[in-house]
């Protein structure tokens, strides 16, 4: 019976060891990302609770986003939604402006991504615009902090 015992642990161990496999794949930023957005310093964007599906593309990644509305100018950020990741979890999924021809016009949501890939810490979104001083510099026209954004 003892023996039986040592054999079930030693074959648990086993099995435990051979799936535990330290190169298996990492969490990833693809998935459905469930955006909710508080107080803007300036206007608000709707809808206020949205979700980005991100999806992998070769090396990068894609996003789906609804059309987003600012209130101030009633400004439509409905096309070109993508995904930028730096230092491997600073992420920002942006979407632009049809309707604009400048280049800035469009809406980002970010932050620090956890090590599971299911949230962003210190979660964003900014509205933005190009200056129109001939430099093309990119400036926030609003921006909110009390967004939260997860799998």
């Amino acid at each position: 019976m003892r023996s039986m015992r040592v054999a079930v642990i030693l074959a648990a161990a086993g099995l435990w060891i051979a799936c535990s496999d330290s190169n298996g794949p990492a969490p990833t930023i693809v998935g459905t990302w469930h955006v909710t957005v508080g107080a803007l310093d300036s206007g608000t964007i709707s809808p206020s609770t949205f979700d980005a599906v991100v999806t992998a593309s070769g090396d990068s990644f894609l996003a789906k986003v609804p059309s987003l509305t600012w209130s101030v100018g009633s400004l439509h950020f409905d096309t070109l939604a993508g995904v930028s990741v730096a230092d491997d979890s600073f992420i920002v999924i942006s979407a632009q402006s049809m309707s604009s021809t400048r280049v800035c016009d469009f809406v980002g949501v970010g932050g620090r991504a956890n090590a599971a890939r299911d949230t962003l810490h210190a979660a964003f979104l900014s509205v933005l615009d190009t200056d129109m001083t001939g430099v093309y510099i990119c400036k926030p026209k609003a921006q909110g902090s009390s967004v939260t954004v997860h799998k």
